[in-house]
């Protein structure tokens, strides 16, 4: 389960049985939660009376990438996992589109298109929020043409 605030700068989690999403900042990726889920849902009575929310910073500009276990279990002709935390080392300036994209292409490839089990991937990027008030660069951006949304 997972919250992100539009009025801070956070993501709170509780991990109910999937692998640690991993965080892309600035290039880099990380594990920004602890690796220790809760029980996956419908089986809570089974873990601790209490399942911990982990708080980490999530700042514009900051991806999340979910995922499920079926991902990183996946296998090559080898019998090697799929080496997501490397992979997405290599494509920590994509788009959240591109990024998922990528790792779907290249899981595919790795497991010969043979997945043993379901697979999904969930990327989320924090924009910063909306700017207030007239700037000088709104007007020169729009000198000469109206524009409603996104369509002009």
């Amino acid at each position: 389960m997972l919250e992100i605030p539009d009025s801070s700068p956070v993501i709170r989690m509780i991990n109910c049985g999937h692998p640690p999403p991993l965080l892309i900042r600035s290039g880099h990726t990380t594990h920004p939660m602890s690796p220790d889920p809760a029980p996956p849902l419908g089986m809570w009575e089974l873990g601790s009376d209490g399942h911990a929310t982990h708080t980490s910073s999530f700042r514009p500009g900051d991806t999340l990438l979910l995922y499920t276990d079926g991902v990183v279990e996946a296998r090559d002709s080898s019998r090697t996992f799929y080496p997501l935390e490397q992979r997405v080392a290599l494509w920590t300036r994509s788009s959240p589109r591109a990024l998922v994209q990528r790792i779907e292409q290249d899981l595919c490839a790795h497991a010969d298109r043979a997945l043993a089990d379901d697979a999904a991937l969930l990327a989320i990027q924090r924009i910063p929020p909306p700017r207030t008030g007239l700037h000088l660069s709104d007007l020169v951006h729009a000198e000469g043409a109206y524009y409603s949304g996104d369509t002009p």
